[in-house]
């Protein structure tokens, strides 16, 4: 069964050629065309998503070339860079904002959605050669989604920099709120040295009066000593009572400076705008990183600009697909100018040419099992002619449903009855040269 394939297809190009020569030699063509390629260009669900995504058409891109079909998919997956960055890069900021990962993984697909949709709609309305106010809120589009791309891929690439300066400005600051007061701290301390500096000189003063040693120089208890001993008690006491003053005001200072100082920590958390924040203050500080994120920057801005760009590129050869699109124009703009009666005629025809290339389809699937090797046993042979009559018998019963005119039904049926002769004839050669299980009377 698997001798003689080629053979086989020139047997049945030239069987089906020949029983479809009569009438409407241009459908004939085209039907014979489809037979021999099937499907037009056949193509994989990649593709097709591809070209979809790039906002073409994919019937129309069917019926280029497969050149020209790769060109399509490869501006369709232009469409995908942006949406992808975009996935990862907002899922990281989203991270920083909510600190949760539900949350970043969501916002990444929501904001990578909303990315594409819109590449997708401006795009699709692009043409060569053609520009419009659109294609420039496109650029303007275009750069600011490249910032916003850029910027949490920027955190992340200087990350172990800006986690660095982060801690630099925390411990600044705590530097700076512990000296403030430690310095209110300090005069505290300093006037409660000078008020027992002061206590002990009264203390000093009494003692020398008593013994004689300072003051008067008379060794007695007299007024002077009373008089000095009275000073100093009621320095004393005073100084105690500003003692505990003082250092009640010190705990709460120490209680205030560490509040502070927990309350910074707290906002300087390590959060998105706290991280915008450090690496600002790092490009000012060191220029390469400056200039390194703003290239970064610019990079993202050319990502989301390559689909415009290469869908307005001027170009004298504008591509089979935009020919085909505008030829499909052209035609239906035909048509609307049409009489009734003419485009009754013409949707008829329209209507026939697609039955008969269901058929050829048909006939083409039952052919290519055999080709393939699929099933090889005669009795499936026989079983598929009586489903080819089957599915004869429903085509006919839907074009004469659906074609009223009688001439063209008419000639319709025997281009179908053409077909099915020549398949039926071509299943009798190949049973022919098997094993000779059946006769060709079975048939």
């Amino acid at each position: 069964m698997k001798r003689g394939t080629s053979s086989f297809w020139m047997q049945t190009s030239q069987n089906l050629n020949q029983s479809l020569m009569s009438k409407e030699k241009n459908i004939v063509n085209v039907v014979f065309f489809i037979i021999k390629f099937p499907l037009e260009i056949v193509m994989t669900k990649i593709t097709r998503f591809l070209i979809w995504a790039g906002g073409y058409d994919v019937q129309t891109a069917k019926l280029c070339t497969s050149s020209e079909i790769n060109k399509l998919a490869i501006v369709g997956s232009t469409l995908f860079i942006a949406p992808l960055v975009g996935l990862f890069s907002y899922s990281y900021a989203f991270y920083f904002i909510f600190n949760n990962y539900f949350a970043a993984v969501f916002g990444g697909i929501f904001f990578s959605l909303v990315i594409f949709i819109i590449d997708r709609s401006i795009i699709a309305i692009g043409r060569p050669n053609k520009y419009s106010l659109g294609i420039f809120a496109r650029f303007i589009l275009a750069v600011t989604i490249g910032f916003l791309l850029a910027e949490p891929i920027t955190l992340k690439i200087f990350e172990d920099s800006i986690v660095e300066q982060q801690q630099k400005e925390i411990l600044s600051k705590k530097e700076t709120i512990i000296n403030y007061y430690d310095n209110k701290t300090k005069d505290l301390h300093k006037i409660e040295a000078d008020s027992q500096k002061k206590l002990d000189d009264l203390q000093l003063a009494y003692t020398q009066e008593m013994d004689g040693t300072g003051g008067s120089r008379i060794r007695n208890q007299g007024p002077i000593y009373q008089r000095k001993y009275a000073d100093y008690l009621d320095y004393k006491k005073m100084f105690l009572s500003k003692q505990i003053e003082s250092d009640n005001q010190i705990k709460k200072l120490l209680s205030e400076r560490n509040s502070e100082i927990t309350s910074m920590e707290n906002k300087h958390a390590d959060g998105l705008i706290g991280r915008l924040r450090a690496l600002s203050a790092l490009g000012n500080k060191e220029p390469i990183v400056f200039w390194a994120s703003w290239l970064i920057r610019l990079f993202f801005v050319f990502i989301e600009l390559i689909p415009v760009f290469i869908k307005i590129t001027p170009t004298d050869d504008k591509g089979l697909y935009y020919l085909l699109v505008d030829q499909n124009d052209e035609e239906r703009e035909a048509i609307m100018l049409m009489t009734r009666a003419e485009r009754k005629k013409l949707y008829e025809k329209e209507e026939r040419l697609r039955v008969i290339e269901l058929f050829y389809e048909l006939c083409n699937k039952e052919i290519q099992i055999f080709v393939d090797g699929k099933r090889k046993d005669s009795i499936y042979l026989m079983n598929t002619v009586k489903s080819m009559l089957k599915n004869k018998l429903s085509i006919q019963q839907q074009v004469g449903r659906k074609i009223k005119d009688s001439e063209i039904l008419n000639s319709t049926l025997v281009q179908i009855d053409d077909i099915y002769t020549g398949f039926v004839n071509l299943v009798k050669q190949i049973l022919d040269r098997s094993d000779n299980n059946f006769s060709q009377d079975n048939i």
